[in-house]
């Protein structure tokens, strides 16, 4: 799904006339971040300062490194291939897209999609790369506001904090102006947010283990002890105790298929 959505990208920049809605591509990807993301933190029981650093140190390394490789190579190769007159335009935009800040430059001079595109900015796409940067900073805050511990916050709660903050950043999205909606993190958090949805309603249909027995397993006997099935890590790789082997049934497979098709319809 991540190469489908990068190459609609590309090729709405090559022919534009033919793939008219390639920019959809980033939407999908905007949502896939945040299933991965949310799949990254719910291996983790609570979020704490070791947790964050960690992901933040992990993001870091995935993104800023080639990141940075590509505005140098565009810094040493632009003077020879740009007009003269273009070169102030880079120069502003590389300012902004040094520290991952392009889209809020684009919010401060009211560009939209359609004004980007008109400019032909070289950097015109690394305000993506700002927005995934920026929801990686905030996401483990948002993680803490909405389940502070797993251990006790249900997942129905859980889901309608995700539900809140989704309907707000829609709302944000579809009731501000052009560039606000289009280039500022807040009002782009739904489509992220769709992907944690989509992780929850997965889990909540038991279609995914993260590594751990699931919930409503409640309790299991082992050497003729009830323990709680919330941390029973230990003892599966013990030996005491197995997984229980699960049937993927047509209604899974159904729920799956509907929830995929759901987050795409949303971003169509």
């Amino acid at each position: 799904l991540c190469a489908i959505a990068t190459l609609s990208v590309v090729l709405g920049a090559l022919a534009p006339n033919s793939f008219m809605n390639g920019f959809l591509g980033v939407d999908t990807c905007f949502v896939l971040t945040g299933y991965f993301i949310a799949t990254m933190l719910s291996r983790e029981s609570t979020i704490d300062g070791t947790i964050i650093k960690a992901f933040y140190a992990r993001c870091f390394k995935r993104i800023v490194p080639l990141y940075s490789f590509m505005l140098l190579i565009l810094t040493v190769i632009t003077p020879f291939v740009l007009l003269p007159t273009d070169l102030p335009i880079f120069i502003t935009d590389l300012k902004s897209a040094l520290p991952l800040a392009l889209n809020f430059q684009n919010v401060f001079i009211g560009y939209d999609f359609w004004s980007e595109v008109l400019s032909s900015s070289l950097l015109m796409h690394t305000w993506a790369i700002g927005v995934v940067v920026q929801y990686c900073l905030i996401v483990p805050f948002l993680d803490i506001l909405i389940k502070p511990n797993r251990k006790w916050t249900s997942r129905k709660h859980r889901t309608i904090g995700y539900v809140v903050l989704f309907g707000a950043s829609l709302a944000l999205h579809l009731l501000s102006s052009a560039a606000i909606s289009f280039d500022l993190i807040f009002s782009r958090l739904w489509q992220f947010l769709l992907g944690n949805l989509a992780l929850e309603v997965e889990q909540m249909y038991g279609l995914t283990e993260n590594g751990k027995v699931k919930a409503h397993i409640a309790l299991k006997e082992a050497d003729g002890e009830l323990l709680l099935a919330e941390d029973v890590n230990d003892i599966i790789e013990s030996g005491k105790l197995r997984k229980p082997h699960r049937e993927i049934d047509a209604r899974q497979i159904f729920r799956n298929m509907f929830a995929y098709t759901l987050s795409f319809f949303l971003i169509w």
